[in-house]
Protein backbone atom coordinates (compact mmCIF):
# COMPACT_ATOMS: atom_id res chain seq x y z
CA UNK A 1 0.00 0.00 0.00
CA UNK A 2 1.40 3.59 -0.79
CA UNK A 3 2.46 5.77 1.44
CA UNK A 4 -0.18 8.78 2.28
CA UNK A 5 1.32 11.74 1.03
CA UNK A 6 1.82 15.15 3.70
CA UNK A 7 1.97 17.79 1.34
CA UNK A 8 -0.07 20.67 2.01
CA UNK A 9 -1.81 21.48 -1.23
CA UNK A 10 -3.68 25.61 -0.98
CA UNK A 11 -6.85 26.28 -2.84
CA UNK A 12 -7.58 29.97 -3.93
CA UNK A 13 -11.53 30.22 -3.97
CA UNK A 14 -12.71 33.50 -5.86
CA UNK A 15 -15.97 34.54 -4.04
CA UNK A 16 -18.47 36.96 -6.04
CA UNK A 17 -18.75 40.51 -4.90
CA UNK A 18 -21.66 40.34 -2.05
CA UNK A 19 -22.03 37.07 -1.49
CA UNK A 20 -21.24 37.60 1.86
CA UNK A 21 -22.62 40.70 4.11
CA UNK A 22 -19.73 41.93 5.79
CA UNK A 23 -20.25 43.82 9.66
CA UNK A 24 -19.65 47.39 8.98
CA UNK A 25 -20.25 50.39 11.44
CA UNK A 26 -20.67 52.73 8.53
CA UNK A 27 -24.60 53.40 7.61
CA UNK A 28 -26.04 52.68 4.37
CA UNK A 29 -25.81 56.34 3.17
CA UNK A 30 -22.04 57.07 4.27
CA UNK A 31 -20.84 53.67 2.04
CA UNK A 32 -23.63 55.43 -1.20
CA UNK A 33 -21.44 59.02 -0.11
CA UNK A 34 -17.94 56.95 -0.83
CA UNK A 35 -19.04 55.50 -4.11
CA UNK A 36 -20.41 59.14 -5.11
CA UNK A 37 -17.37 60.66 -4.26
CA UNK A 38 -15.13 57.75 -6.35
CA UNK A 39 -17.46 58.28 -9.09
CA UNK A 40 -17.41 62.00 -9.11
CA UNK A 41 -13.36 62.18 -8.73
CA UNK A 42 -13.67 60.07 -12.10
CA UNK A 43 -15.75 62.22 -13.66
CA UNK A 44 -14.10 65.59 -13.27
CA UNK A 45 -10.63 63.51 -14.59
CA UNK A 46 -12.19 62.61 -18.00
CA UNK A 47 -15.98 64.64 -18.47
CA UNK A 48 -15.96 67.61 -16.31
CA UNK A 49 -12.26 68.78 -17.15
CA UNK A 50 -11.97 71.06 -18.83
CA UNK A 51 -13.00 71.57 -22.44
CA UNK A 52 -9.78 73.07 -24.63
CA UNK A 53 -11.10 75.70 -27.44
CA UNK A 54 -8.28 77.36 -29.45
CA UNK A 55 -9.20 80.67 -30.39
CA UNK A 56 -8.29 79.26 -33.83
CA UNK A 57 -11.06 77.18 -34.28
CA UNK A 58 -13.66 78.28 -32.32
CA UNK A 59 -17.69 77.73 -34.26
CA UNK A 60 -20.35 79.59 -33.65
CA UNK A 61 -21.16 75.99 -31.03
CA UNK A 62 -18.74 77.92 -28.75
CA UNK A 63 -20.88 80.99 -28.40
CA UNK A 64 -24.26 78.87 -27.81
CA UNK A 65 -22.36 77.15 -25.29
CA UNK A 66 -21.55 80.60 -23.93
CA UNK A 67 -24.88 81.67 -24.06
CA UNK A 68 -23.27 84.54 -26.37
CA UNK A 69 -24.57 86.51 -29.49
CA UNK A 70 -22.95 88.45 -31.85
CA UNK A 71 -24.87 91.78 -33.04
CA UNK A 72 -24.27 94.07 -35.67
CA UNK A 73 -24.92 97.80 -35.74
CA UNK A 74 -24.73 100.11 -38.72
CA UNK A 75 -21.80 102.14 -39.49
CA UNK A 76 -22.66 105.85 -40.77
CA UNK A 77 -20.11 107.93 -43.14
CA UNK A 78 -17.26 109.84 -41.20
CA UNK A 79 -14.99 112.47 -43.27
CA UNK A 80 -11.49 112.88 -41.93
CA UNK A 81 -8.41 114.64 -43.16
CA UNK A 82 -5.98 111.83 -42.89
CA UNK A 83 -6.16 109.65 -45.64
CA UNK A 84 -4.95 105.96 -45.62
CA UNK A 85 -4.36 103.79 -48.31
CA UNK A 86 -5.29 99.81 -48.27
CA UNK A 87 -2.84 97.76 -46.94
CA UNK A 88 -0.68 96.11 -49.92
CA UNK A 89 -0.22 92.30 -49.34
CA UNK A 90 3.22 90.29 -50.69
CA UNK A 91 2.82 88.06 -53.17
CA UNK A 92 5.76 86.17 -55.37
CA UNK A 93 5.74 85.35 -58.88
CA UNK A 94 6.15 81.74 -59.97
CA UNK A 95 7.96 80.63 -63.07
CA UNK A 96 4.43 81.05 -65.32
CA UNK A 97 3.59 84.26 -64.15
CA UNK A 98 1.10 83.15 -61.64
CA UNK A 99 1.01 85.42 -58.43
CA UNK A 100 1.21 83.68 -55.09
CA UNK A 101 0.00 85.52 -51.98
CA UNK A 102 2.76 84.99 -48.56
CA UNK A 103 1.18 83.35 -45.82
CA UNK A 104 0.30 85.98 -42.93
CA UNK A 105 2.66 85.30 -40.86
CA UNK A 106 5.89 85.89 -42.87
CA UNK A 107 4.22 89.86 -43.21
CA UNK A 108 3.59 90.08 -39.62
CA UNK A 109 6.22 93.19 -39.48
CA UNK A 110 5.30 95.05 -42.39
CA UNK A 111 1.50 95.28 -41.24
CA UNK A 112 2.66 96.15 -38.02
CA UNK A 113 4.55 99.04 -39.08
CA UNK A 114 1.53 99.86 -41.52
CA UNK A 115 -0.95 100.15 -38.31
CA UNK A 116 1.66 101.79 -36.43
CA UNK A 117 2.93 104.70 -39.12
CA UNK A 118 -0.87 105.47 -39.30
CA UNK A 119 -1.46 105.90 -35.71
CA UNK A 120 1.89 106.86 -34.46
CA UNK A 121 1.13 110.53 -33.16
CA UNK A 122 -1.69 108.31 -30.47
CA UNK A 123 0.68 105.78 -29.90
CA UNK A 124 3.21 108.48 -28.61
CA UNK A 125 0.38 110.81 -26.56
CA UNK A 126 -0.33 107.62 -24.78
CA UNK A 127 2.72 105.74 -24.41
CA UNK A 128 1.63 102.99 -26.19
CA UNK A 129 2.95 100.32 -28.57
CA UNK A 130 1.28 97.92 -31.40
CA UNK A 131 3.01 94.80 -30.02
CA UNK A 132 2.97 92.03 -32.88
CA UNK A 133 2.57 88.70 -31.32
CA UNK A 134 4.64 85.52 -32.94
CA UNK A 135 3.97 82.00 -32.22
CA UNK A 136 7.03 81.55 -29.90
CA UNK A 137 6.55 80.82 -26.32
CA UNK A 138 6.25 84.39 -25.42
CA UNK A 139 3.25 85.02 -27.26
CA UNK A 140 1.34 81.46 -28.74
CA UNK A 141 -0.78 81.06 -25.87
CA UNK A 142 -1.29 85.00 -24.29
CA UNK A 143 -4.92 84.56 -24.77
CA UNK A 144 -4.78 81.66 -22.57
CA UNK A 145 -7.75 82.01 -19.51
CA UNK A 146 -10.29 79.64 -17.79
CA UNK A 147 -14.08 80.70 -18.73
CA UNK A 148 -16.10 81.14 -15.37
CA UNK A 149 -18.83 79.39 -14.56
CA UNK A 150 -17.85 76.89 -18.16
CA UNK A 151 -15.74 73.63 -18.21
CA UNK A 152 -14.08 75.78 -20.89
CA UNK A 153 -10.38 77.02 -21.37
CA UNK A 154 -9.65 79.43 -24.48
CA UNK A 155 -6.46 78.77 -25.26
CA UNK A 156 -4.36 80.58 -27.98
CA UNK A 157 -2.96 84.05 -29.35
CA UNK A 158 -4.08 87.16 -31.75
CA UNK A 159 -1.75 88.53 -34.00
CA UNK A 160 -1.31 92.25 -32.40
CA UNK A 161 -1.85 93.86 -29.30
CA UNK A 162 -1.99 97.25 -28.59
CA UNK A 163 -1.14 97.93 -25.08
CA UNK A 164 1.61 100.03 -23.01
CA UNK A 165 4.98 100.54 -24.33
CA UNK A 166 6.81 99.36 -21.29
CA UNK A 167 6.37 95.82 -22.67
CA UNK A 168 9.22 96.95 -25.16
CA UNK A 169 11.28 97.55 -22.24
CA UNK A 170 10.61 94.36 -20.30
CA UNK A 171 9.07 91.78 -22.74
CA UNK A 172 8.39 89.68 -19.76
CA UNK A 173 5.36 92.13 -18.76
CA UNK A 174 3.79 91.04 -21.92
CA UNK A 175 1.37 88.42 -20.45
CA UNK A 176 0.19 90.79 -17.35
CA UNK A 177 -1.34 92.74 -20.83
CA UNK A 178 -0.59 96.62 -18.76
CA UNK A 179 -2.50 99.26 -20.35
CA UNK A 180 -4.08 97.06 -23.12
CA UNK A 181 -7.05 99.04 -25.14
CA UNK A 182 -6.87 96.82 -28.69
CA UNK A 183 -6.34 93.45 -29.92
CA UNK A 184 -6.41 93.11 -34.17
CA UNK A 185 -6.89 89.76 -35.69
CA UNK A 186 -5.63 89.92 -39.33
CA UNK A 187 -6.60 87.88 -41.94
CA UNK A 188 -6.18 88.28 -45.87
CA UNK A 189 -9.73 87.07 -46.59
CA UNK A 190 -12.11 87.36 -43.56
CA UNK A 191 -14.73 84.32 -43.45
CA UNK A 192 -17.29 83.30 -41.56
CA UNK A 193 -15.40 81.50 -39.13
CA UNK A 194 -13.32 84.76 -38.55
CA UNK A 195 -15.80 86.40 -37.02
CA UNK A 196 -15.89 83.33 -34.40
CA UNK A 197 -12.26 83.53 -33.73
CA UNK A 198 -11.86 87.13 -33.31
CA UNK A 199 -15.01 86.82 -31.00
CA UNK A 200 -13.76 84.00 -29.23
CA UNK A 201 -10.24 86.39 -28.72
CA UNK A 202 -12.26 89.57 -27.52
CA UNK A 203 -13.80 87.31 -24.59
CA UNK A 204 -10.71 85.86 -23.59
CA UNK A 205 -8.87 89.46 -23.13
CA UNK A 206 -12.22 90.65 -21.54
CA UNK A 207 -11.86 87.90 -19.06
CA UNK A 208 -8.30 88.61 -18.04
CA UNK A 209 -8.30 92.33 -18.59
CA UNK A 210 -9.27 95.16 -16.22
CA UNK A 211 -10.24 98.38 -18.84
CA UNK A 212 -12.56 97.52 -21.21
CA UNK A 213 -11.42 96.26 -23.98
CA UNK A 214 -11.92 95.88 -27.87
CA UNK A 215 -10.76 93.51 -30.87
CA UNK A 216 -10.67 94.45 -34.28
CA UNK A 217 -10.85 91.66 -37.50
CA UNK A 218 -9.50 93.06 -40.72
CA UNK A 219 -7.96 92.61 -44.23
CA UNK A 220 -6.34 95.70 -43.78
CA UNK A 221 -7.90 96.63 -47.60
CA UNK A 222 -11.82 96.87 -47.17
CA UNK A 223 -13.28 94.94 -43.80
CA UNK A 224 -12.63 96.32 -40.82
CA UNK A 225 -14.90 94.93 -38.04
CA UNK A 226 -15.10 95.99 -34.50
CA UNK A 227 -16.22 94.22 -31.27
CA UNK A 228 -16.85 95.32 -27.86
CA UNK A 229 -18.95 93.85 -25.28
CA UNK A 230 -22.48 95.53 -24.97
CA UNK A 231 -25.30 95.43 -22.53
CA UNK A 232 -26.47 91.51 -21.70
CA UNK A 233 -30.10 90.58 -22.90
CA UNK A 234 -32.59 87.92 -21.70
CA UNK A 235 -29.36 86.22 -19.81
CA UNK A 236 -27.26 86.44 -23.02
CA UNK A 237 -23.97 88.19 -23.46
CA UNK A 238 -24.03 90.60 -25.95
CA UNK A 239 -21.00 91.07 -28.40
CA UNK A 240 -21.71 94.03 -30.74
CA UNK A 241 -19.80 95.30 -33.49
CA UNK A 242 -19.70 97.81 -36.22
CA UNK A 243 -17.75 97.04 -39.81
CA UNK A 244 -16.19 99.50 -41.96
CA UNK A 245 -14.78 99.68 -45.72
CA UNK A 246 -12.28 103.01 -45.33
CA UNK A 247 -9.07 102.52 -43.65
CA UNK A 248 -9.19 106.25 -43.33
CA UNK A 249 -12.16 105.73 -41.21
CA UNK A 250 -10.97 102.90 -39.38
CA UNK A 251 -7.71 104.55 -38.53
CA UNK A 252 -9.60 107.08 -37.08
CA UNK A 253 -11.27 105.11 -35.11
CA UNK A 254 -8.88 103.58 -33.02
CA UNK A 255 -6.91 106.64 -32.62
CA UNK A 256 -10.09 108.56 -30.71
CA UNK A 257 -10.14 105.38 -29.08
CA UNK A 258 -6.52 105.19 -28.06
CA UNK A 259 -7.20 109.08 -26.86
CA UNK A 260 -10.08 108.03 -24.51
CA UNK A 261 -9.61 109.39 -20.95
CA UNK A 262 -9.09 107.07 -18.58
CA UNK A 263 -12.44 107.85 -16.71
CA UNK A 264 -14.28 106.31 -20.07
CA UNK A 265 -14.07 103.06 -17.96
CA UNK A 266 -16.38 100.08 -17.70
CA UNK A 267 -19.90 101.56 -18.68
CA UNK A 268 -18.63 105.05 -19.79
CA UNK A 269 -20.29 106.25 -23.01
CA UNK A 270 -18.06 106.87 -25.63
CA UNK A 271 -18.45 108.43 -28.85
CA UNK A 272 -16.17 106.85 -31.97
CA UNK A 273 -16.20 108.05 -35.22
CA UNK A 274 -18.31 105.62 -38.03
CA UNK A 275 -20.01 104.97 -34.96
CA UNK A 276 -24.18 106.00 -35.16
CA UNK A 277 -24.73 106.14 -31.88
CA UNK A 278 -21.85 106.47 -28.41
CA UNK A 279 -21.56 102.73 -26.89
CA UNK A 280 -20.71 101.61 -23.82
CA UNK A 281 -18.18 98.75 -23.10
CA UNK A 282 -18.83 96.32 -20.14
CA UNK A 283 -17.53 92.97 -18.97
CA UNK A 284 -18.90 90.16 -19.98
CA UNK A 285 -17.50 87.85 -17.17
CA UNK A 286 -20.44 88.45 -14.64
CA UNK A 287 -22.44 87.26 -17.48
CA UNK A 288 -20.66 84.13 -18.47
CA UNK A 289 -20.31 83.23 -14.54
CA UNK A 290 -24.20 83.48 -13.89
CA UNK A 291 -25.20 81.54 -17.27
CA UNK A 292 -22.27 78.84 -16.55
CA UNK A 293 -23.10 74.75 -15.98
CA UNK A 294 -21.95 75.21 -12.68
CA UNK A 295 -18.92 72.90 -13.14
CA UNK A 296 -17.72 72.81 -10.07
CA UNK A 297 -21.01 71.28 -8.71
CA UNK A 298 -20.22 67.48 -7.86
CA UNK A 299 -22.97 64.84 -8.22
CA UNK A 300 -23.07 64.20 -4.41
CA UNK A 301 -23.56 67.58 -3.88
CA UNK A 302 -26.50 67.73 -6.55
CA UNK A 303 -28.16 64.21 -4.46
CA UNK A 304 -28.02 66.58 -1.51
CA UNK A 305 -30.45 68.66 -2.65
CA UNK A 306 -32.92 66.14 -2.70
Amino acid sequence: MPKASTEQIHVLVVVPEGAFSLVSEASPLDQLGEKLDKLNDELNKTVLGKRKVCHSSASSSLLDDLHVRVRASRAVQFTTENRVEPFTWGCIVDKRGKKIKLPDDQQRERYREYVEVNIGDALARNKLCVYGVDKGEDGKDILSTDVPGHNIKLVGRTDMIILSDQVLRNPLELRMLPGVRLIIEVKQKVELRSISQAVSELIALDIMAVEPVMALLTDFKTYWQFFWVADPTDNEGIIESVTICDPSEAFAVIRTLLDLSPSAGVGAEIDLPCFQEPIKRLKISGVLASNGEGGGTSIRESIERY
